[in-house]
């Protein structure tokens, strides 16, 4: 999942230096893009109704533990993306055009992964952000285990990086636990429980941070019908003079978090 979002860099500084020419060449592919986030949109609202959720007075252990499955396999489904966004960019057969073209497709496959594996679950997008949160309320939690040390070690890269990320991003609390939020102490340590008793399961759930921000609220926030891509719609422009010669991108970090 860490290297998910290296196709955001390589988009940003194509556009910078290829102007309004490279944005009419690619806006087929964005449009497609956010055309398809728009449907991802109006599933899970869906989903919310077929699958309504208010939060529990005790935490069902076998429920928890289908959402830490459910987390596994969307976690395998973007390392997909992920690793085909990395050969993409790594190609040499591959242009800068070409690349700008495909990643806002790839990038979608993400949002549309979520939907599925939520279907299949019986689950909708706020039972799915209020568990995300708890697994890291659970996560903090203090422990005498063996998973202890390796739990604590993930919390606390998740907040560091959570605190690098928000320090540019003012849509997020600047203190991950007004995010995460607050939860029955009994519930916490149900959870807990649940998550000690298959470590390497837990640990295989866990997310880049920055997506991590978007599963914690995405989710809900698409249920609410407010779709996370109005970023991508722009207004329809003339095809401006195609130019002498391509523009060269500027080089792109390896890792990028992303903030929601």
């Amino acid at each position: 999942m860490k290297k998910l979002f290296i196709g955001c860099l390589v988009l940003v500084a194509l556009l910078v230096g290829g102007g309004a020419w490279v944005v009419y060449q690619v806006m087929p592919s964005v449009q497609e893009a956010f055309d398809r986030g728009q449907k991802v949109n109006a599933e899970l609202v869906q989903l919310e109704t077929e699958h309504p959720f208010e939060q529990p007075e005790a935490l069902d252990p076998a429920r928890f533990a289908a959402f830490l499955d459910l987390r596994v396999a969307l976690g395998t489904d973007i390392e997909d993306v992920s690793r085909r966004m990395k050969d993409l960019h790594d190609s040499e057969d591959t242009g800068w055009l070409d690349m700008f073209k495909g990643f806002p497709l790839l990038m979608v496959e993400v949002y549309e992964a979520v939907p599925a594996r939520l279907a299949a679950a019986q689950m909708g997008p706020t039972e799915f952000s209020w568990d995300s949160r708890l697994l890291y309320a659970a996560l903090e939690v203090p422990g005498t285990g063996p998973e202890a040390r390796d739990f604590s070690e993930k919390y606390g890269e998740f907040k560091a990086a959570y605190k690098d990320i928000a320090k540019d991003n003012d849509q997020i609390p600047q203190d991950p636990r007004d995010l995460i939020g607050t939860f029955d102490p009994k519930i916490v340590t149900a959870a807990r429980e649940v998550m000690a008793a298959d470590a390497s399961r837990t640990l295989a759930a866990l997310a880049d941070p920055g997506l991590e921000i978007m599963l914690m609220d995405m989710p809900s926030r698409f249920a609410q019908g407010q779709p996370a891509a109005d970023e991508l719609s722009t207004p329809s422009m003339p095809a401006p003079a195609q130019p002498d010669a391509e523009p060269v991108p500027g080089e792109t970090p390896a890792d990028a978090p992303a903030g929601g």
